[in-house]
């Protein structure tokens, strides 16, 4: 399944609270027919704590069976609707894409209330795609499945047929789970994360950022 993300900015005229509720309660009402091909839809609405250093405020993250089910549905009515209705809080400015594919690792809850943190990344100059992937599959993940508190794990490969193209601004997105804010600080200022997986990165990540977030899971087949 193809996993698109957009990472959004507000308008600079409006305050984080009107930003969230207009995003979730009156964006999906500016279409009146469901949207074609999507499979799931979730909001990941931005946190101020804990702490991140991403200049984004949420994620739009929505996921189709295919890439071919992905690019019809960016091109359907329903989503040029869509992008009409940004105009009224996001700053379309300050916008960027992703799409990927997903590897579960931890297989755990995603219910409301968990706090979710998001970390693209870049590979370091001179490693090769396979040999990311592959250093983050074989020794990194290993690692960050002994991270404290936490309660789910997925690693996403940005897809092969962007490079096609050209160079994408980041090869993956790794997304951790836990409980609830408390559990998230305990783990930023844990051994295992700061001396463990952090450290670790410096192995074969160039670049990255971090944006905690609460989920809201507006289409999510059971």
């Amino acid at each position: 399944m193809i996993h698109w993300r957009y990472f959004i900015t507000r308008r600079p005229d409006l305050g984080r609270d009107e930003f969230f509720t207009y995003w979730r309660r009156k964006h999906p009402r500016a279409v009146a027919q469901p949207i074609p091909r999507i499979k799931r839809y979730v909001q990941s609405h931005g946190l101020l704590e804990p702490p991140g250093d991403s200049p984004y405020d949420g994620i739009a993250e929505l996921w189709t069976e295919s890439l071919e089910d992905l690019w019809a549905l960016l091109r359907s009515p329903q989503m040029a609707a869509l992008i009409q209705d940004e105009l009224n809080f996001i700053d379309r400015q300050h916008v960027e894409y992703l799409t990927t594919r997903d590897i579960v690792e931890l297989d755990g809850p995603r219910t409301p209330g968990m706090v979710k943190g998001v970390w693209p990344n870049k590979r370091k100059p001179g490693m090769s795609v396979a040999e990311y992937r592959r250093y983050w599959r074989e020794v990194h993940a290993p690692m960050a499945l002994k991270l404290p508190g936490l309660r789910r794990y997925e690693r996403s490969e940005t897809v092969d047929e962007l490079y096609q193209l050209n160079e994408p601004r980041w090869d993956g997105v790794a997304q951790l789970w836990f409980d609830d804010v408390e559990a998230a600080n305990r783990f930023l200022t844990s051994d295992e994360f700061i001396n463990g997986t952090w450290a670790d990165g410096e192995n074969f990540v160039s670049a990255t950022n971090t944006f905690w977030a609460r989920e809201h899971l507006l289409i999510w087949p059971g």
